[in-house]
Order: C-alpha cells, then structure tokens, then sequence
C-alpha cells in the first residue's frame, strides 16, 4: 500500500436492493483498481471501497451518476475507515442483519429491452422463455417473504439454480448478477394450460421441472386458437391473473360482462406494443411516456372510432391500455385483447391456482397456470391521462418521505372503497399496493395479510392506528380490534381531512398551512351528515377547519340513491327549490310518489355536501344516466357528453358568469333541457365550467381569509380532466401567484387516505 492509498466506508439508503446495486458496485470498484466490500442489510448497502485517493473519488462519483434504471437514492452516508493490509479483491459479502429501519422494497417492474431481445432471439437460451428476467426488471414485490432481499426469502427458492444460471449469477460482468428471480428453462418454473376443470392438457407441460419450448409454443397456440374462437382465457401473471379475450369481438366481451356481471363498466385492454397502442387510440406524448414507463401502467386515452368492439367502455370514448408487463404476456399477446383484473366482484385478485380454478372457472374457458407462487397480490396500476388512480403495480410500494418527527410508528388502514394500507416508520411513509373493497371476508382476509407483510418488512410493530371516523367501515372496525388487542392508540380522523393530509404529505408541505378543496362522492362528517364537497384550512400542525361546504341536499334512501341519480336529482329539485324537473323515464309511478313522500318528511334520507353526488343528480337532469352499475358511471359517462361539445373553455367559463350560486346553475340546466336551448353536449359543459367556477371561486375566498399561499385540490373528482382543467383556469386567472397542489404521486381517490391518516398519526401523536 502506498501513502496516497485510503479506505471509505459508503452506506446508500434508498430503493437499493434487488435493483442491479451490489454487482454495479462490484464492477465500478475493478473499473478503478480499488479492494474492498459491498454487502445487504435491513437498511440499505454497505460499501468499503480502498484503493489510490483519486480513483476513489472518481468511483465515488461514478457509483452515484451511473445507477442502475431502477435504482433511487435516498441518502448517502460516508465516512475514512482504517486500511486493511493485504486485501487483493473486491468481495461481495454475505448479508447481515441490523436493527432499525429497512431497506426500500423495489416494486416489480416490466421486462426490460435486455431481456425482450433474449426472449425473441432463437440462438438465445432463454427464447420463449416466459420467465426471463434480469436486474433491471421483473418480479420484486410479489415474490417477495422477507428482508434482506436474497432468493432464499423469495418464492423462487424452490427453483435451485442450474449451473449456467449460477454462472451468469456470480460473474460480476453478466447482466445478471445476483439478479434473485434469476432461471432458465432448465432450472425455472414451468407453465401450461388446463381446461374450466382444471384439468392439464397434455401437450403444453412437461412431467420434469424443465419448461419444453416446443409445449411452450404448443401454449400460445391453444391461447391464440381460443381467442379467435371468442374464448376467455385466465391468464396467471406477476401479481395475479388476468381474465383475457378478443377485445374486437363483440360476443367474446358480452360474454366476459355476463359471466362477471360487469354490465358497464370499462375493460381495460393490452395490446402487443405500442404502434399497435396508436392503432386503437389517439396518444399524447405523455400518455406515450407513461405507457411505456417502468410501471406499463393502465393509461386512460381517447379511442378511436370502430379500433374495438363497442362493449370495451359503454357511454365513454376513451379506453384503458397496457402494454405487456411481462415476458409471458408478451409471448402470448399478438392482437387487442380485454386484460381486467381475474377476481369475482367485489373480490380481491386470485393469486393461486387452486384459488382461481375454484373462483373463476364458470368465468373461464381456459387457464395459463404456473408454478411460480404469488406471495403479495398486486394489481396494475392507473392512469387517467396522467392523473394517478390507482397505485399498484410499479409503484407500490414506493413509500412518501415524510417532514415529520421520525415517531412514532404508525399504522393507516385507509378507507372502506379502493382501500390500501400505510406503514410510517421512521423517515418513510410505506403505502401497500391497491387491495380493493372491503366488503367481502376475503378482502378482509387479504388485507390483514397485506398489512402483516408492511409490518414484517419493516420490522415494525405499530404504536398508533389510525382509521376513518365513519362508525360502519369494516377498516374502522378492524383497527378497534387491532389497537384492543396490542394495547395501542387509536386515532380517527375524518375522510376529507384525511385527503387534504394526503396531498399535503405528497408534496411535503405537512407544517405549511393550506386551503384544500376536497371532493369526492361521500364520506362521513363530523356533523353525521354524508360530506363531500369541502374546503378546508389545514394548520401547520395538521388540524383542519371546514371554511366552505356545497349547499347541502337529501339522499332518499342511502344505497339506493348513488345506485339510481335521479333520486338524488328529486332531493335536488326539493331542497334546494328547483321547478320544471322531468320525471325520469322507466321509473313507476308509485316510486316517484313514494320517494317524494320521503323528501319531504326525511324518512329514509341522509343530508349530503357531495361533489360527486351533485355530478350524479346532473347526470340524471340531463338524462345522461338514470342507475348506475358501478362506482362514479353517471359522473364519467357525464363528462364524456361534455367533451363532444364544440364549446371552448373560455366560451363554457364565460356562459356561466351569470351563475352566481349551485342551485342558479341546476335550475339553468333543467330550463335549458327542457327548451332546448343548447345541445346537451353544450348544456353538460357548461354545467362542468358552472361547477368549476363555482368551486374556484369560494377557494380563492377561504384563501384569502386565511393569508395562506397554497392551495390544493384532492377527492375523487380531482380525477375528472374537464372539471380540473377549468378549476385550475379560474385560479391561475384570478390568483396567479397561488401555489397549488394536485395530486401525481399519490391517488386522489379513496387509495390515498391511508397515507394522510398516517401523516395524521404523525402529527397528533401524544
């Protein structure tokens, strides 16, 4: 050694394992000469790198600015070490194990270019493998038991590598070096087909644990076959299946919605890559980007007229698409084709195979089974435009830094709809992937599961609980059992709180004060009356004062209202004194007169504020949509009528001046139906650029009162382009030094309120 020789110990926090970190390091220290160590703990990766002074200072800045895609540094911790004389190599140890926060799960991620060349080059061996992976992609979170990340705490233990894998394992300058879900055909696990009965055909599996690439091709035959036949085939992906078909034929889809009894609500659709994406829809840039981003995310986009069968999305002129994530969906897709999520309704996703052969076989007519197990069902994750609906796949669980004191640790168990769970443990906010409704025992059972895995990741026992205020929400209800039985506080927070707390802690802005406009369908109030159309001043230590609310109007009849609008449109009319309503067609009656009756003595009716609630009874008004089969229908297939319309925004703002308040704005809606003064297409813009204005207007005031500089706008409306766009144009108009915050990283839906509970949690802990 000589004198300029020194010793550096490096610690890297951040998303750091089973992202290509130890060999980048390994193959950075012998491009610079240097001896040394890198190593897992709970925590992150350990370096030791010796070696002459400036070729560890230009190690040092390679390792940071050549990382590998899936990578992210959080912090960096350095410190001079003593030299270790005679030390000839560098090494990469054993893992260890530490106390106090873990390390960063890397979420599964899509094939990378890498492997798609391997999987489609016949001299390769790996050629129509359907599990090819390397360290840049594939399963991460799914397979996930345990930390550290090692293959001995993933499901792929039980594949024991072949000695090609093994060599391609511990060679430093192979793309797959320590890649932990790393197989072959010799060595990996195997796929093939069985019909409805579960029963295997014959010519796509072998009996021996070695995937034969002729059975293989034999499998996307079958698959094909029984897509041009108008066949739904159950397709068992990364995190889950998939039920799959023609999304060109009519009947195949008629017959996917009967069988489901999904009547209306859109199917999302894969299509093999994206100049066939270009052929079925109109794609910004962004939509582009996002599409063919690691996550391969869902990307709500215009449709194009006659690229599908009419039954994709009923009412609407946009269309869900994916590309394929992984190698098998890439093998097997070669056309449109429906991908929605393989559960029952109300379900959450089948993971097994003997659980989707039990569930989803009067579904099915085929199944693509394998014998890689599913540890954490994962959904795909969702765009509409670039607004975050749903995050899951890709994303989760990528956790939310949070600006608050590192304690306690606490647990969020979100909502009752689009429910995901938040773990705050230390600097981290760890948000679980989309788990669903909870209405059914194995949605329970699920997120239980989900919940004990965000613990055991992180080691992590909980030492506050936070839930929804609303007294019937089986979350709620579950965490009262929780923190019973672990002796632990529990916290409750309201539903709209809670999101403006979401959006807050997104952007890091938890102690500067806010006036938030949270919108959504309904949540429970802290009057007992349903809320839902709310603005909000968010104090710096996380308290919340509701300044502005909607005009309240009755629900008549609970469940039964948001299932039929026109309920809420004759609540409308009545509370708030509207003449000229039309009865709406096909209803009895008796049924008209029976809901009158309980309008005007309350019987049965609950008092609302909701956004989403106003958006239904609009819907019903101008015949739009009467009954709904599921969640927020009536407000999207709304929105769609408004988007034909010729009007441009400023024409749409500037025909609403004359509405100075919500009830002028219904009244104008029902004369304008019943005259026929406008197009309904123009009549449904309006009334979106009424709504807009009409919200914009009450938030720069609630801003003003409160000298506060930042604005935001969270809650399941935020997810309606029309109605965002124009909020935005009114504030940026009238205020055009606000801050304001909408939601990117986080839903703005109910899937976003576990975290602003836990910011909660935080904030308020004794």
């Amino acid at each position: 050694m000589g004198a300029e020789n020194s010793r550096v110990h490096i610690f890297l926090e951040g998303i750091v394992q089973g992202v290509g970190m130890r060999p980048h390091v390994a193959r950075v220290a012998r491009r610079f000469g240097l001896t040394g160590l890198v190593g897992n703990n709970e925590r992150g990766v350990f370096i030791e790198f010796q070696g002459d002074t400036s070729a560890l200072q230009q190690a040092q800045a390679a390792l940071i600015d050549e990382l590998p895609p899936l990578a992210h540094i959080l912090d960096i911790q350095t410190s001079l070490l003593s030299l270790v004389k005679g030390e000839e190599a560098f090494r990469i140890v054993a893992s260890t194990h530490v106390e106090g926060e873990k390390t960063l799960i890397s979420p599964d991620i899509t094939t990378c270019e890498a492997c798609l060349a391997d999987i489609d080059d016949p001299n390769n061996r790996r050629y129509h493998y359907p599990f090819t992976t390397c360290t840049h992609c594939g399963p991460r979170l799914s397979i996930i038991e345990s930390l550290p990340y090692d293959r001995a705490t993933t499901t792929m233990r039980e594949f024991p590598m072949c000695p090609q894998c093994e060599a391609e394992y511990t060679s430093p300058d192979d793309r797959r070096f320590h890649a932990q879900p790393i197989s072959c055909p010799h060595c990996g696990p195997t796929v093939w087909c069985t019909d409805s009965n579960g029963i295997p055909l014959a010519e796509t599996r072998t009996s021996e644990l070695m995937l034969d690439p002729a059975k293989f091709d034999e499998l996307v035959h079958k698959v094909r076959s029984a897509w041009d036949s108008g066949a739904i085939v159950a397709v068992k992906g990364i995190g889950g299946f998939h039920l799959m078909c023609s999304a060109t034929d009519e009947v195949a889809v008629e017959t996917l919605r009967k069988r489901k009894q999904r009547p209306d609500k859109p199917l999302a659709v894969m299509v093999p890559n994206l100049d066939a994406a270009r052929t079925v829809a109109v794609l910004s840039q962004s939509a582009e980007d996002l599409l063919t981003s690691a996550p391969h995310p869902i990307v709500s986009v215009p449709l194009r007229e006659d690229s599908l069968c009419e039954g994709i999305a009923p009412g609407l002129h946009e269309v869900g698409l994916m590309l394929p994530y992984s190698p098998l969906h890439h093998l097997l897709v070669d056309r449109p084709v429906v991908a929605t999520s393989g559960n029952l309704s109300g379900e959450p996703l089948c993971v097994t195979n003997d659980d989707a052969l039990r569930k989803l076989s009067h579904l099915a007519d085929l199944f693509v089974l394998h014998d890689r197990e599913i540890y954490v069902p994962v959904e795909d994750s969702v765009y509409v435009d670039t607004t975050l609906v749903r995050r899951s796949r890709g994303l989760a669980p990528l956790p939310v830094l949070l600006r608050t004191e590192a304690q306690p640790t606490v647990l969020a168990v979100g909502g009752e709809l689009k429910n995901t769970a938040t773990l705050a443990v230390g600097r981290y906010a760890h948000m679980s992937s989309h788990v669903g409704d909870m209405g059914s025992f194995d949605a329970q059972r699920h997120f239980e599961k989900m919940v004990d895995q965000l613990c055991s990741m992180q080691g992590a026992h909980p030492d506050i609980v936070v839930c929804d205020m609303h007294p019937g929400y089986q979350t709620s209800a579950w965490a009262q059992r929780y923190a019973d039985r672990h002796s632990v506080e529990l916290i409750e927070v309201q539903h709209h709180h809670a999101h403006a707390l979401s959006l807050l802690a997104e952007h890091q802005q938890l102690s500067t004060p806010a006036t938030i406009a949270a919108l959504d369908g309904t949540g429970y109030g802290t009057d007992g009356t349903i809320w839902g159309g709310e603005i909000l001043h968010v104090t710096s230590n996380g308290e919340a004062e509701r300044r502005w609310h909607l005009p309240p109007f009755s629900l008549v009849g609970g469940d039964k209202a948001v299932r039929n609008p026109w309920r809420i449109a004759r609540g409308l009319a009545h509370d708030w004194h509207l003449e000229g309503l039309a009865a709406p067609s096909g209803v009895a009656q008796a049924e008209l007169q029976l809901v009158d009756s309980q309008i005007s003595s309350g019987f049965g009716s609950t008092t609302t504020s909701s956004m989403g609630r106003l958006f239904d009874a609009f819907a019903s008004i101008l015949q739009v949509r009467q009954s709904v089969s599921y969640e927020a229908q009536a407000a999207m297939e709304l929105e769609a009528l408004a988007s034909t319309s010729r009007l441009t925004r400023a024409e749409s703002i500037s025909a609403v001046e004359k509405f100075g308040t919500f009830p002028q704005l219904a009244q104008w809606a029902i004369n304008s139906m019943r005259d026929g003064s406008h197009p309904r297409a123009d009549t449904a813009r309006i009334v979106h650029a009424g709504m807009a204005t009409l919200i914009a207007n009450p938030l720069i005031d609630a801003t003003n009162a409160s000298a506060t500089e930042v604005v935001g706008i969270t809650g399941g409306c935020a997810v309606n382009r029309l109605l965002m766009t124009d909020i935005l144009h009114v504030l940026r108009s009238h205020s055009p030094s606000l801050r304001v915050l909408t939601h990117q990283k986080v839903p703005a839906t109910d899937g976003g309120l576990s975290l602003g509970q836990a910011a909660a949690g935080r904030l308020w802990a004794k």
